[in-house]
This record gives C-alpha cells, sequence and structure tokens, in this order.
C-alpha cells in the first residue's frame, strides 16, 4: 500500500502498517542488483520516511517511552550511509549544475573538478565497503521491525498524531524565520529537515482531502527538493574549498555558479516558504481535525453505519 493513512483503520495500526511496508522495501531493496548508483539514496529514502512517520505519532511513542531511542534508531541506521551519499551527490549536484549553466561554461575547462569528484566516489565506495554497509543495514532493519511490532498507542484517533503534526509544522516555522534572518547553509538545511517532515506528514494524511491537501504536499516538495539543492550545492562547494585556496581555475569556475544558484535558491525557498507556512501551528491542526472528522463521517455513511467517535464506527441499530 502507499504510504497514506487509511480512515478505516485506527493510528496504531496504520501506523505500524506503514513502517512495516517501508521495512520490508528498504530490505528488498537491499537485494536488487538494480541501480547501485542509487542503493544508499533509496535506503536513507526509506529511513526518513521512518522517521517522519515517528515524528507524526510522536506523543503516543513518548507515552511508551520509545520516541527518542526509535527516532535515534532510524536517524543512525540513515547515517551509516551517508558518507556514500554525499561523495554521490556532489557529482549529481555538479552535472545539474553544469547543466543549468551550458551556455556559460565549456565543459572541458571545468572537467577536471568532475575528474576529482568521480575518484573521490570510488574512494569512499572503496573505503567505506559497500558491500559490508549493506549487510549491517539490512541487520539494522531487523530490529527495526522488532521496535515497530512493540508499537502501542492509546490514542487511536486524531489526538494520537495531532502533537506530531503540529510540534514538526511549528518547528519549521521556527527554522524558517531563522532562515530568514541568516540564510546560511547550517540554517537552510534545518529548515530543509522540518519541511521535509511536514511534506511526509502532508502524504501520511492527504486522503482526509485530496483536493486540498495535493497542492500544500506538492508546495512542500517542492521546497524540500529547493533547500535539497541548497544543500547539496553547500557540500561541492566545501569540497573545492581547498582548490580554491590553491587558485584552482575550474574550481573558481565551478565556485561562482555555487554562489549564483545558491542565492536564487534562497529566494526561490522565501517565497514558497511564506506561503506554505502562513497558518498558524493550531490553525492548521484544528483544520485537520476537522478534515479528519469529516472524512471519518463520510466514511460511515458511505457504509451506512453511524459514527461512535473519531475513529470507532458501530451499525445502525433499529
Amino acid at each position: 500500500m502507499a504510504y497514506r493513512f487509511s480512515l478505516k483503520r485506527g493510528v496504531s495500526d496504520n501506523a505500524r502498517r506503514i513502517a512495516l511496508e517501508q521495512i520490508e522495501r528498504a530490505r528488498a531493496r537491499c537485494d536488487i542488483a538494480e541501480n547501485p548508483e542509487t542503493l544508499t539514496h533509496d535506503l536513507r529514502k526509506y529511513c526518513k520516511k521512518l522517521r517522519g512517520l515517528a515524528r507524526l505519532v510522536r506523543s503516543e511513542l513518548a507515552r511508551q517511552g520509545r520516541y527518542a531511542d526509535d527516532n535515534a534508531f532510524f536517524r543512525d541506521t540513515a547515517e551509516r550511509l551517508g558518507a556514500l551519499r554525499d561523495a554521490e551527490a556532489m557529482i549529481e549536484t555538479y552535472d545539474k549544475l553544469l547543466a543549468r549553466y551550458a551556455a556559460e561554461v565549456e565543459r572541458a575547462r571545468v572537467a577536471p573538478v568532475r575528474s576529482g569528484l568521480t575518484r573521490l566516489a570510488q574512494r569512499v565506495s572503496a573505503g567505506a565497503d559497500q558491500a559490508e554497509c549493506i549487510d549491517e543495514f539490512r541487520a539494522r532493519l531487523d530490529e527495526a521491525e522488532a521496535r515497530v511490532m512493540a508499537w502501542r498507542f492509546a490514542n487511536d484517533d486524531f489526538e494520537g498524531i495531532r502533537s506530531g503534526l503540529v510540534t514538526t509544522y511549528r518547528s519549521g516555522r521556527r527554522a524558517m524565520k531563522a532562515a530568514f534572518a541568516e540564510p546560511t547553509g547550517e540554517t537552510l538545511h534545518e529548515w530543509r529537515k522540518f519541511a521535509k517532515y511536514h511534506w511526509y506528514h502532508l502524504r501520511l494524511l492527504e486522503p482526509l482531502w485530496r483536493d486540498d491537501l495535493k497542492p500544500r504536499r506538492r508546495a512542500a516538495r517542492e521546497l524540500t527538493e529547493i533547500l535539497g539543492e541548497h544543500h547539496d550545492l553547500g557540500l561541492l562547494r566545501a569540497h573545492l574549498a581547498g582548490k580554491l585556496d590553491a587558485g584552482s581555475r575550474p574550481a573558481e569556475a565551478i565556485a561562482t555558479l555555487i554562489d549564483r544558484r545558491a542565492t536564487e535558491l534562497v529566494d526561490e525557498a522565501r517565497v514558497l516558504g511564506k506561503r506554505l507556512c502562513a497558518a498558524k501551528p493550531r490553525a492548521l491542526g484544528a483544520e485537520m481535525a476537522r478534515l479528519w472528522q469529516a472524512r471519518i463521517e463520510e466514511i460511515a455513511v458511505k457504509k451506512r453505519v453511524l459514527p461512535v467517535g473519531p475513529t470507532g464506527l458501530e451499525p445502525v441499530v433499529g
């Protein structure tokens, strides 16, 4: 099934089902030899989706005393593949940058930068022993599955996710304001993390009202892509720092393009962020609660039953 809630189930069933599906997909990806160049990216993506889900139900996990440990476990599992991902990302970022400014750059002139990035990726891959990393990742998936199977929620209705939704959104707005005040690589990356969690939450909750939530979900995705590109440009520029000090003209040419594109991305993120984060956190939570209840009632009518609460249904009597 897709990465989204079904309101025909309670929050706990949804959370366990979705988490176990992500774990199984990650496990299957470990065993597929196709597209090895995207393997680490794909595996890290599954971990991030697990963390997004955990943040949505964080109040219930915290009630069990599980949130901090489970969130850290999923984070650490992804970070073990971080060096491999960063080396791959710099090559992708370079290629994307050159494609954007193709009419302004002689590829032959800056080719040494691309060659250096390729050698770096090869060294990182060889040093990290990708096969060993993947085996370790697969073993951690077994523990992740056991952790998810232990999830038990007291609130099986919207109250089981309200706090996680609102808290994450509020943190994102604060991170956005900090990035507006001082748009550094660090502040923009922090904003991106919370924007991505909000995007995951919108994906999970889109069935509440697709016509309303789909545009918001698409905007959140666009924002995370803009901020993600800015982060990857920062990685590439940091990698070039030593060559800039040495007066490398190819590196200087690429750094100029990086700075230019980074400025464009900050402007784009500022405009989109103001629209996406216009609502107050509590107001967003209240609106989602209303959509949840309305959707529950719609399901009840279609099944010709009466709702007895935010998630429970019982047949009409008499």
